[in-house]
Order: C-alpha cells, then sequence, then structure tokens
C-alpha cells in the first residue's frame, strides 16, 4: 500500500509531487491549529459524564441490588433509545426500562484506567483518558485500547472468566500496523512495536473509515486539513526564521566615490560619533562630517493584508475539517454567534466522538452481560422555555 498505508491520499497534493502523510508526521501536525481544534473536541467529549446503563425487559432482568442501580428520567430514557448504536445494540420494542447502574468493576476500571501495578503510578483518569481516545482519532484516525488484569491476562481470557478489565492501556496508534489475511484485506493480527495482539485483544475504535482501506484504516481530521496545516507550518517557519537572524542594519553609508574612499580611522570614527548622537533618545541631532557618504536607508517588508487573509482561510478551512466553529477561532464573534457555534460543536463535534467510543465500549460490556450499554450526557443543552411550552401544551 506504499505511503498511503495510514488510509489517506496517496498524494497530499494535486500534483502528485508530494506524498501522503505518515502517522508519524500527523503526530508531529499535533501543534498550532490543529492542536487547537483537536483539544476543542476532546475536551468537550471529556467532559461529558459517562454512564453504564442496564436495560431489562423481554427476558432480561433487573439489575441486582448490588449495582446500586438507579432510575433515569423517562425523556433521557426516551433520547437514549434513539440513539443509532443504542437500537443496532437492542430491540427496541423489548426494552421495558432503563436504569443506570452506578457501582460496577467496569466502572472501578475506567475511573483509573492505567496504572503500573508495581510501583502504582497512576497515568490516566477517566477524564485524561476519554480525551486521549479522541486526540488520536482526530491525529490519526485511529485509538487501540489493550484491556488486561493486574497479572497480564488479555481481554479474551478476561471475557472468558468474566471478570471486567481493571486496565485499560491506550496504544500509541502511529507504532500499531495492522497485519492482513492471505488475499485479503480483513485483518488478522495487529502489531505494536515486538507484540502482536488477535483483533479480540485490542479495541479497536475508528471514528470514520477510510474509502481507500475501509477494513484497517481510518481517516483523520488531521489528514483531510494536512495541506493547509503544512502552509501554516511554513509560514511561522519562515517569521520565525526572518525574526531570529538577529539584529539588522537601518541604515548603510557607503563612500561616494570609491577611488576616494575615507580610511579605516576615519570610518570607525565617523561610525562612533553617528552610534553616539543618533543611538536611542538622541535621534534629530546635527552630525557634521569631513567625508563624502552615500546613505541608503533599508526597509524591510513587513506583514501585509494579504498573508493574514491566507491565513484566515487555513483557519477556516481546517475548521471545517475537524468540525470546529469557525466563530470559537475568530476575535470578531458575539454572544449570539458563540451559542450557535456552541450547538453546532455540540451536534457536529462532539456528539459523532462520544457515539464512537460508547458503540464500542458497549460491544465489549454486551460480550459480559447482554443488558449493559454506556452512554454520554448529551452535549446539546435543553432549550427550558421550549420544554416548558410543550409540558404546559400537553397538560
Amino acid at each position: 500500500m506504499g505511503v498511503a498505508w495510514a488510509g489517506g491520499p496517496m498524494y497530499a497534493d494535486a500534483f502528485g509531487a508530494k506524498k501522503g502523510p505518515t502517522p508519524y508526521q500527523l503526530i508531529e501536525a499535533y501543534k498550532q491549529i490543529a492542536f487547537a481544534c483537536t483539544e476543542f473536541n476532546a475536551l468537550g467529549v471529556s467532559c461529558l459524564n459517562m454512564h453504564l446503563m442496564a436495560a431489562s425487559g423481554n427476558g432480561m432482568e433487573k439489575p441486582r441490588s448490588r449495582s446500586c442501580p438507579m432510575p433515569i428520567l423517562h425523556r433521557e430514557k426516551k433520547r437514549i433509545m434513539s440513539l443509532p448504536y443504542v437500537r443496532r445494540a437492542f430491540n427496541v420494542s423489548d426494552v421495558e426500562d432503563v436504569q443506570e447502574v452506578t457501582q460496577s468493576l467496569f466502572l472501578d476500571g475506567l475511573e483509573r484506567p492505567a496504572i503500573d501495578p508495581q510501583t502504582g503510578l497512576s497515568y490516566f483518569d477517566r477524564q485524561s483518558f476519554i480525551a486521549t481516545i479522541v486526540r488520536y482519532l482526530d491525529t490519526v484516525g485511529l485509538s487501540y485500547l489493550k484491556p488486561e488484569d493486574k497479572n497480564g491476562l488479555g481481554l479474551k481470557q478476561l471475557v472468558a472468566s468474566q471478570t471486567p478489565p481493571p486496565l485499560w492501556w491506550p496504544l500509541q496508534s502511529q507504532y500499531v500496523w495492522p497485519i492482513r489475511k492471505t488475499n485479503s484485506a480483513l485483518i488478522e493480527q495487529f502489531r505494536y512495536f515486538t507484540d502482536y495482539y488477535e483483533p479480540g485483544d485490542l479495541c479497536y475504535i475508528r471514528l470514520r473509515p477510510s474509502l481507500r482501506d475501509p477494513y484497517g484504516s481510518g481517516y483523520a481530521a488531521a489528514q483531510a486539513a494536512w495541506q493547509y496545516s503544512g502552509l501554516e507550518d511554513k509560514g511561522i517557519s519562515m517569521w520565525d526564521q526572518l525574526l531570529g537572524t538577529g539584529a539588522r542594519p537601518n541604515i548603510v553609508f557607503s563612500a561616494k566615490d570609491p577611488d576616494r574612499a575615507p580610511g579605516d580611522d576615519e570610518r570607525r570614527r565617523y561610525e562612533s560619533e553617528l552610534n553616539t548622537y543618533h543611538a536611542r533618545g538622541r535621534a534629530g541631532r546635527a552630525l557634521v562630517t569631513t567625508g563624502a557618504w552615500d546613505v541608503t536607508p533599508i526597509n524591510y517588508q513587513g506583514f501585509d493584508t494579504g498573508e493574514m487573509q491566507v491565513n484566515n482561510y487555513n483557519m477556516e478551512r481546517m475548521c471545517n475539517c475537524w468540525g470546529v466553529p469557525v466563530a470559537y477561532m475568530s476575535s470578531e464573534s458575539n454572544l449570539a454567534n458563540l451559542q450557535a457555534a456552541d450547538k453546532f460543536h455540540a451536534k457536529y463535534g462532539i456528539n459523532p466522538r462520544a457515539f464512537c467510543i460508547a458503540s464500542v465500549l458497549t460491544d465489549l460490556g454486551k460480550q459480559y452481560d447482554p443488558r449493559l450499554f454506556w452512554t454520554f450526557d448529551s452535549p446539546i443543552a435543553e432549550d427550558e422555555l421550549q420544554e416548558a411550552t410543550i409540558v404546559d401544551m400537553q397538560v
């Protein structure tokens, strides 16, 4: 598959001169506007409360009291049962009740998902764990989790023994390589450095499949915005190089007559007098010299409006790729624009990523108990006035 093994386009430009980015290059692009857009999505999803739910009805018993189940509101149940991945996991007509499970080994594991059993060092909490998943989804296109217990038993052994995994290790997605079956696009194994994992040993999270490789790769926002982020990176590098060249002269004095140039002693005396009389706050004083000099002022071109328009164009295109409203990046936004931007970001930025994570965790939870599924709080704020009007009409 060549350089397109990350699932993105084979070439980054329209002329076929630049190869598409590798996962390692995508990780290096996690900066500047790409960083800001990714963080808007990662922090937006990680700030949502995640709940473990249990469905009951049509032969499915209600959760036991030791799991401390809690009832949920009817409108919340209606919202949850309308989610696509929940409708795929259950026959909605068979579900009579939904309760939240508040005590479970699943919840305990996700509170502190990555703890070194030897040192006791905790690398993530639930919020940073979810945010890390979203960062890999937006940057590389894939996120891999390796569930295991403190003795190193993998996910298959834990499912067979009906023991929820206490540890969840996020893998570095840029180093995970899918190994295909013979004469097939299906995945047989995953290679991570020198380790090999069966597909059932890892949780494989993908926001959107790659059209080039729909079975094994994901298509990240960083790949779609690769050209724009490259232009921004080059512009900043050029400005840094320009400003990092050190002190620059503002004026040049050269001999008016090259055949009768002033001597070295006269040049140094004149340079000393000029800097003494006109440096810092002494500008504007008169200077009388006996030599014949030709004065050439040096003007350095600053940033014009064209460069600023290019930067704004790149920023808008990158925000569109990440599903982040441009109003978040603009200094001209007002309250109305930001409120509309919040709804847009919640619907097209936060919700799809939250659904993606909850869907994978639901598939895993159902291997232990067919009643279990995961859900996030809705990031879309309810319109209290509209809700009150509807209730009044119903009354």
